[in-house]
């Protein structure tokens, strides 16, 4: 917990310095109209809440990835290496802080997707009809894709994460169902958060399998 805790601390004093730091300088006007328009205090304030604002899910989620990916698979629910499934077969408790307030009556089944050197496939098994939701969240936290009982059906699913620009270049992987990061992400990384409808105490977690495509 103090390692984490000091983790948390260094992110945020770092991520918060680079964003007032972009602030500054988006505060600062052009060499072209330096004399002509010279910004205010309150106008160089004004842009560096603007930066600030803006900027900051990027701060969130490579937050929480940093803690959700600092252990070995097992040591802790829900915690993990990227590109893995961390099961959590109970519901959170009421001091669950992994974000800021998790579903108290939802199983969660967490991946960190590291896109960086290759796409990655999420398998999904046959629910049986059973209802679930898989979003998917680029580091702006925008879902750009949500496989699950209403889009995408209950049957046993394969879908390719692939980063923005991302060509297949063998047939195994041109048969597998694309995904595709959004192209105004500039991050390889993303969230894949699978959510089984839970009918019963305690209920079973649902299991799926993540694996990087040779």
């Amino acid at each position: 917990m103090p390692q984490r805790l000091a983790l948390r601390k260094q992110t945020i004093a770092g991520a918060l310095s680079s964003l007032l730091a972009l602030g500054c300088i988006a505060a600062q006007p052009t060499s072209a109209d330096a004399q002509s328009t010279p910004v205010s205090e309150q106008e160089a304030h004004a842009i560096a809440t603007e930066a600030y604002l803006y900027l900051y899910p990027l701060v969130t989620m490579d937050l929480t990835r940093r803690q959700m990916t600092n252990a070995p698979a097992g040591k802790e629910l829900g915690v993990g290496p990227p590109n893995t499934f961390n099961n959590v077969p109970e519901y959170p408790s009421a001091t669950d802080r992994t974000v800021v307030r998790p579903n108290f009556d939802t199983l969660y089944s967490s991946a960190w997707l590291d896109l960086s050197k290759e796409p990655v496939v999420v398998s999904v098994p046959d629910t049986n009809g059973r209802y679930y939701l898989l979003p998917m969240l680029d580091m702006w936290t925008d879902v750009f894709a949500a496989p699950g009982w209403r889009t995408t059906g209950t049957q046993a699913q394969h879908f390719l994460v692939a980063p923005p620009g991302w060509r297949a270049t063998n047939s195994k992987a041109a048969s597998i169902r694309c995904v595709e990061l959004c192209r105004s992400s500039e991050s390889h990384s993303a969230w894949a958060a699978m959510r089984p409808a839970s009918r019963s105490w305690p209920a079973p977690c649902m299991r799926a399998t993540c694996a990087v495509v040779p």
